[in-house]
């Protein structure tokens, strides 16, 4: 029918105008890759090998272990932490009683003087009390910078963590569920037409539910991965290989 064709050269222009822009988006890709690797790339390369996945399981627990531990910007704060708490020791220990031992030798051609002595100060009036606070509120600073810098990785590692599990659990479905089931519906739809017993309209309704899925895969892959690159940054992990 005429209608059927219409709506079939619609389809064809449609699929046509989305071969366009992912090629220009690849393009652009091609770009930006090139440019990060400051135009050392040849004019035109093609990846080999793929992202799995699931290359590896990520435990949870064990991802937060490792941001707490290994990340950098916490260990900024704690090594500043760590020269508060000198500092602190330091101006307290102004507070006690010091002992400075003097050593002087005179010498003319006539005669050779030495002299020696022992020098206790103690600090009656002066308890550094100013300093000792200044250090005090200084490495109070430093401790509430951490606490708060540890707060906010256990919230950023969690949020990660979420997003990655809900990519696997698209990707899970999607791959075993929908995929499979847009297919066989592809292929009865196909069948059918095959025999006269179906329209060219229901074909191409069931390719363009399975090309929707697809898509929706890929995404859900994309989201998987960029999940496991920034649980990987938290946790300080530098993973290079590929499957």
């Amino acid at each position: 029918p005429r209608f059927e064709l219409i709506k079939a050269d619609a389809e064809i222009i449609s699929a046509r105008q989305r071969q366009v822009s992912a090629a220009i988006k690849a393009e652009q890709a091609f770009i930006t890759l090139n440019r990060l690797a400051a135009g050392r790339l040849p004019e035109r390369w093609s990846i080999a090998g793929r992202l799995a996945d699931e290359a590896q399981p990520m435990v949870l627990e064990e991802l937060m272990q490792q941001a707490l531990n290994k990340s950098p910007e916490l260990a900024v704060l704690r090594s500043l932490l760590e020269r508060a708490d000198a500092n602190l020791s330091f101006a307290k220990s102004g507070r006690l009683p010091g002992v400075e031992l003097r050593y002087q030798e005179l010498r003319d051609p006539e005669i050779r003087q030495t002299m020696t002595g022992v020098a206790i100060q103690i600090p009656l009036l002066d308890q550094r009390q100013g300093p000792v606070a200044e250090a005090a509120a200084e490495r109070l600073r430093a401790q509430t910078r951490l606490d708060g810098a540890i707060l906010e990785m256990r919230q950023r590692v969690l949020l990660a963590w979420k997003s990655y599990e809900m990519a696997r659990a698209a990707v899970e479905a999607l791959g075993r569920g929908a995929i499979p089931e847009a297919e066989a519906a592809l292929r009865v739809a196909e069948a059918a037409y095959r025999f006269g017993e179906r329209g060219i309209l229901e074909v191409l309704d069931a390719q363009r539910v399975l090309r929707s899925v697809r898509a929706d895969l890929i995404q859900a892959r994309f989201e998987l991965q960029a999940a496991r690159i920034s649980l990987d940054k938290l946790a300080a992990r530098y993973i290079t290989t590929v499957q």
